[in-house]
């Protein structure tokens, strides 16, 4: 049996507490980190920390350089789109949720680690942990075909992932033409039809809690590409 972590679950909140659950039933442990004031809204079946009331001064040791060196969103987006720089503040804060996390893997055995993306700055500092500590890490994602399915790679996403880079691979596969045209945009398995449609309402007033936790002060402003502002006119729209 293993110990799973669950960090950060994209938009569908409820995902990573779904999966946990399921693994509960088959004799595994289950531990979920919530990181954003819109995931209070949500009750949680497993064991859960919001790790913005646990993080404190104390930092892991770990140099800026090395941080900068990770390929989180945040920092090429600051760097590359806004032409930036990383504040000495934002990677203390790295720092800061680092050392928790590192504490929280210790202390509940964990073993296993899952991320959604991977790119997110909690995503890769977490990510290093699990390298540093021998630990296996999953990565999900939407699926390659949506809105019916989900990606879990060992590997990553994207270019990272374990999907085959070759062509010639996919010129040598024969396609079933029928099943292709027909599933492409509705589910196989008959129980999901209809089960793709999320409440934006829901899905709106959950980011504009997130987004006000981080105005105030409550956790930190986790996304670098997107401003109150822009946030309130998408979900307005």
């Amino acid at each position: 049996m293993a110990n799973f972590m669950f960090v950060r679950g994209n938009r569908n909140k409820r995902f990573f507490n779904s999966i946990g659950e399921e693994l509960m039933k088959n004799g595994h442990k289950a531990f979920l980190i919530k990181l954003e004031l819109g995931e209070l809204f949500i009750n949680a079946h497993i064991k859960t920390v919001f790790a913005p009331f646990k993080v404190t001064d104390k930092e892991y040791p770990i140099s800026d350089d090395e941080l900068l060196k990770l390929p989180i969103y945040n920092i090429t987006y600051t760097q590359l789109i806004l032409q930036k720089k990383i504040k000495k503040k934002e990677l203390q804060t790295y720092k800061r949720y680092m050392y928790f996390i590192d504490q929280y893997i210790d202390d509940n055995e964990i073993d296993k680690i899952c991320l959604f993306n991977g790119y997110h700055w909690i995503d890769q500092i977490t990510k290093l942990l699990a390298i540093k500590k021998g630990l296996s890490v999953y990565y999900f994602e939407d699926g390659l075909f949506r809105p019916y399915t989900i990606t879990l790679d060992p590997k990553g996403i994207n270019a990272d992932s374990s999907v085959i880079k070759k062509p010639s691979f996919y010129d040598n596969l024969n396609v079933d033409s029928n099943r292709l045209n027909t599933y492409i945009f509705t589910p196989e398995n008959e129980e999901l039809n209809g089960k793709n449609k999320e409440n934006l309402v829901n899905v709106a007033l959950m980011k504009m809690a997130s987004f006000l936790g981080g105005f105030c002060r409550i956790h930190p402003r986790y996304y670098a590409h997107i401003n109150l502002w822009q946030a309130s006119k998408y979900f307005i729209f």
